[in-house]
């Protein structure tokens, strides 16, 4: 089910046929696929941001079907806070995709991106991780924090971008459907499951978030790893949306100190030259849902909207 918010996206710019099971999204049209395990569909709706950028996110939304009606995995670059990943669900949401979340960090192995290996009753069991559930089961892997990666890790990511294939601690070879699809007609699927090959579902999709670097900390991509990639440049909201969002969930704070706030961290964000650290702009709803709470404890002269 779509949340209201979701709801109110999909009436404006956005039309959904759900009993043909169809996305509509500008003159693109997606087939709505019904999910296995319905748990694994994001069901959250959008954030506040999302809800008050609809034009922009639309532009978004579809630019990152046209790359999945492709075949291209995506990469989503921007600056910290939440929009991007908001965008993310947002889109799967409305694809009724079902999603696997790998979140990178400097200490982010081998192990932890195929499987993990454990000792039961005195014998090795091996289970299956994000990026493999994904491939197996055409879900999308949500990457997040790329530019953490290690150098080690790279290659790993980069054969499963480039060829959907990866080599797993129990002996199996996961391989991409096409070529898995070519040996299935020399032999059985018992036969090729014996030999410890496993298709890569054509569903599978990667969609990576990342940090532009070196504005900030990490590291910066391969140019191999970058070109499987496309790339887009996710800004945050604009100032005009963000008043709307804040006019929405503060109506009856002040509207000149609103004003101010919303000035202030913009312009600290446009200073990114001098060094100045960037204010995420999804803090701005929680510091507005604070406000309100805060407002009837202020002196009246504080409470009178301006």
């Amino acid at each position: 089910m779509l949340s209201r918010a979701s709801k109110r996206l999909l009436s404006a710019q956005i039309n959904a046929d759900v009993r043909k099971k169809v996305l509509k999204v500008g003159s693109l049209r997606v087939p709505i696929v019904g999910a296995t395990r319905p748990e694994l569909v994001p069901a959250r709706g959008s954030g506040p941001a999302i809800q008050y950028s609809s034009s922009d996110v639309l532009a978004h939304l579809k630019w990152m079907l046209q790359k999945e009606i492709l075949g291209q995995d995506i990469f989503l670059i921007g600056v910290p806070g939440s929009f991007r990943s908001d965008i993310v669900l947002q889109y799967l949401e409305l694809c009724n995709r079902e999603y696997e979340y790998l979140a990178v960090t400097r200490d982010t192995t081998e192990a932890d991106i195929k499987q993990r290996r454990e000792i039961r009753g005195g014998t090795a069991h091996y289970s299956d991780l994000c990026a493999v559930r994904a491939a197996l089961h055409g879900r999308v892997l949500v990457i997040d924090g790329v530019e953490k990666a290690e150098r080690n890790v790279l290659p790993i990511l980069n054969n499963l971008l480039e060829n959907r294939e990866m080599q797993l601690e129990d002996g199996r070879f996961l391989m991409h459907h096409g070529k898995y699809d070519k040996l299935s007609k020399d032999y059985t699927a018992a036969q090729l499951h014996e030999m410890g090959i496993e298709r890569v579902s054509e569903r599978f999709h990667i969609i990576a978030l990342g940090l532009p670097v070196p504005r900030f900390t990490g590291n910066s991509l391969d140019p191999p790893l970058r070109s499987r990639f496309q790339c887009r440049n996710v800004q945050e909201p604009t100032f005009e949306a963000t008043r709307r969002m804040c006019d929405y969930l503060a109506p009856k704070v002040p509207s000149n100190s609103v004003n101010d706030l919303v000035s202030m961290i913009y312009a600290i964000n446009s200073q990114s030259d001098l060094g100045i650290a960037q204010v995420p702009v999804d803090l701005i709803p929680r510091i507005m849902r604070m406000w309100v709470r805060a407002l009837p404890l202020l002196p009246p002269h504080h409470q009178r909207a301006q």
